[in-house]
């Protein structure tokens, strides 16, 4: 499933708690766990798309399309925090400042 369908579709769940109660069992061994959430699909495509345009910024681009690659990266770290926040919010977790949305 490309990484945009996914996070489509567990973007819809974490709305719907009880379906997301399922994913939060699915991911319950420590190792697929940050901060007490789960580590679930859509974590790990904000992840690894992050890297990835983190990667692009070391190319020979030039400086304006390095800006928007720059850009494009922070909105997908607001987005990634805002996906936390509402899967804390769908289990009830209690967040610490460092994920805390901005």
């Amino acid at each position: 499933m490309p990484p945009c369908k996914a996070l489509q579709r567990l973007n819809a769940s974490t709305a719907l708690s009880e379906q997301y109660q399922r994913v939060n069992e699915e991911f319950s061994f420590p190792k697929n766990r940050k901060q007490g959430l789960p580590l679930d699909e859509a974590r790990q495509a904000f992840a690894s798309h992050r890297a990835r345009l983190g990667n692009y910024v070391k190319y020979r681009l030039e400086e304006t399309e390095k800006q928007f690659i720059r850009e494009r990266r922070k909105t997908l770290g607001i987005a990634e925090k805002d996906y936390i926040a509402r899967q804390a919010k769908t289990l009830g977790v209690e967040l610490t400042e460092s994920v805390k949305p901005a």
